[in-house]
Formats: structure tokens, sequence, C-alpha cells
């Protein structure tokens, strides 16, 4: 007795029909370069899959100490939020892209769903982000928070982005991009990382420019970009970090230009960038964390650049300037005591700084009289 039948697809110009149990691939159903495309995306996804679920593995005890050693704050459940979307995401589509399912539409929501909830927590994760750095400043606050709000409402519009229909004649799954939402939604996310990955930067900057008074306009570049000769552990501040935020920056424009030029097929890249936004994201959480766990912590993790520490880098971040001014003078007068100079010259040095920090709008001033005076002591110190 002869089994089901489906008859050949037009593009193959053939009459008749061909029995289901000689079809060897449901991609025979469809046209040679969707067919192509398809099977890219399939093993793309799958490679992306394998790095997730690696990274993931690898980092199963950083993972538990987070959870049951550290204390467990909104930072820390996002980034398992995050992580563990993106893996029922990967693992689920993986899934669509390769096996048979009984109602495609079902999974292709329940994956929208997990692909929102990842995207807007990650965005959520950066916010926080710019809060601590400049929660002095509700202004930056409230533009960043507007931010974000943008971008977890253009997440929402993957619901009417990615679809899943069935193949022809198969109960195999096949994914669509339906409407014009993708580039503005991706276009949106790529908007909010550049801005603040360029604020943090600019603080970040701004800090350690404290420390390179005479920095020329090159000089101020390397330190903005690079953390120009910094030691080693500011590097894990700087390169971890905003290195790490950079990199993602320059993904995800990658990916806007790919998806202008063809958002059909260039569409497979989105979950690359996905799972390395995920793993970079995630390694700078656990190196910061780290820090703030144990400041007195050496070599890869602590650093001297100037006065400023590790241990008080973060501190030293969410400061205005008048904090940082009045800081800065109690400092210079445990100096000048320290110093052994006698009475009359301590006093001296108090009155000094004191006429320079009653002017309160010249930083610069400040922290150049900070230097010069350090430096002169220097001598009579080591004698």
């Amino acid at each position: 007795m002869a089994g089901p039948t489906v008859p050949y697809p037009a593009f193959w110009n053939v009459s008749g029909s061909i029995p289901l149990s000689d079809v060897s691939t449901p991609l025979m159903f469809v046209s040679p370069g969707l067919a192509r495309n398809i099977n890219d995306a399939t093993y793309l996804h799958i490679a992306s899959t394998g790095i997730l679920l690696w990274d993931f593995l690898n980092n199963l005890r950083n993972d538990f100490k987070l959870l049951f050693t550290h204390k467990i704050g909104i930072p820390t459940i996002l980034y398992f939020t995050i992580r563990l979307t993106l893996i029922a995401y990967t693992l689920g589509r993986a899934v669509l892209l390769t096996a048979k399912v009984e109602n495609c539409g079902a999974l292709g929501n329940a994956l929208n769903i997990c692909l929102i909830i990842s995207v807007a927590c990650t965005a959520t994760f950066f916010y926080l982000r710019v809060v601590a750095v400049y929660s002095r400043n509700p202004y930056v606050v409230g533009f960043f928070g507007l931010t974000w709000l943008a971008t977890v409402s253009m997440a929402i519009t993957f619901f009417k982005t990615f679809i899943a229909v069935p193949f022809p004649q198969t109960q195999y799954c096949m994914e669509m991009i339906k409407g014009n939402f993708l580039i503005a939604t991706v276009s949106v996310l790529l908007f909010n990382d550049l801005l603040i990955y360029i604020a943090i930067a600019y603080r970040i900057y701004r800090i350690f420019l404290d420390y390179e008074f005479e920095a020329d306009l090159k000089r101020k570049a390397v330190i903005l970009l690079f953390g120009a000769s910094l030691p080693v552990g500011s590097k894990i501040v700087l390169l971890e970090s905003q290195l790490y935020c950079l990199i993602i920056v320059i993904s995800k424009a990658f990916l806007v230009a790919m998806i202008s030029i063809d958002k059909e097929k260039n569409a497979m890249f989105i979950v690359c960038h996905l799972v390395l936004v995920v793993v970079l994201s995630s390694r700078v959480y656990r190196e910061l964390r780290e820090i703030s766990c144990n400041p007195q912590r050496r070599t890869t993790t602590d650093f001297h650049t100037g006065n400023l520490t590790s241990a008080e880098f973060a501190d030293r971040a969410a400061l205005s300037t008048q904090e940082h001014i009045s800081r800065k003078t109690a400092e210079i007068e445990d100096d000048g005591t320290s110093i052994g100079g006698t009475t009359t010259r301590t006093g001296s040095f108090r009155g000094s700084v004191a006429s320079y920090i009653s002017d309160s709008d010249d930083r610069n001033s400040v922290n150049m009289h900070t230097f010069r005076h350090t430096h002169q002591r220097e001598p009579s110190s080591q004698a």
C-alpha cells in the first residue's frame, strides 16, 4: 500500500507527486536561495548556542558564588535573568529550526517572550550602570531613563517581527521576518548603547584626568579610549568594562548595517550579537562584583593611579565637584601634618590650600596646586 504523497514544488517544473517517505529534508519545498539561507542560519545558531552553553557551564562556580556568597540585589537578579532567558531562547530556537513541531506559532511566541525579557533586562542592566555613575545628576539619570523606556518599548515589537510558520507539507517550522520594525528596533538599541558607552567613558576619563593635569589633546584621547599607560589593574575597569561595551556597540552597528542591506538574509546574525552581549556583559559584572566585594585584592583586581585605588574608584565616580574638593582638602591637610614640618609651615600650607578651595569653580587649579605641594614635600618626608 502506497504511503501519503505530496506534489512536487512548483519551482521544480515537475508534474506529479512524491511520497513523504522519500522527503529527506523540508528544505526541498522552498526555493534554493531560501533553503541556503535557512541552512546557514541554522548552523550559525547552533554554533552560537554552543558558545553560550560553554560560557554558562564554564562559569557555574562563579555563578554559585554570586548566588550564595554575595548579597543578592537587583543587578544580580538581572544577571541571572539575562543568562537564563537567552539560554531558553537559543535552545528553543534550535528545536524550532531542526525538529518537528506540532504548533509552530505557539513555540514562536514563547521564544519571542524569552527574547524580549532578555533584551529588556540587558537594557536595564546597562541603565543601572549609568545610574551608579551619575547618581547625583538627576538630569542624566532622567535622560537615560527615557532612552531605556524607548529600548524596552521597541523590544516588545519582536512579537510583530519574528513569526514561525510550518514548512509546506511538513511538520517542520520556518522562521520568518514580518513588517518593518526590525531595523528601527536595532537602531534604537544601538543609539541607547552608544550613549551609555559615551557617558560612562566620559565619567571615567574625567576621574583619571584629575591625575594627569598637563595632558595634551592626544594624551587625553588615549586616556579616554584605552586608559593610556595605566597599570594592569585599572584596565580591569577600563578595558574589561568600557572596551567590552565598545565591542558590543560595534557589533550592534554591524548588525544594523547588515539588516539594512537584507533583513531576511542577515537577520541570522542577531543571535550572534545576543550571545556576544550576554557573555561580555556577564563577564564585566562578575569582575566588578569581585572588585566591590574584595577591595583590597591586588594584582589583577587592584590598582593605583596617583592616589586613586580600585576600592576608591566607584566611590570617586559618584562624587560631585564640591564633595571632591572637600575630600581633597582633608587629604592634603593630613599629608601636610604627616610630613613632619614645623607648625608654622604646616599652617601656611593649610592656608594656601584654603585659599584655593575657596574658588570652587576652578577645579583644575586645585588639582595642580595639590600636585605641586605634594611633590615639593616628598624630599623632606623621605629625609
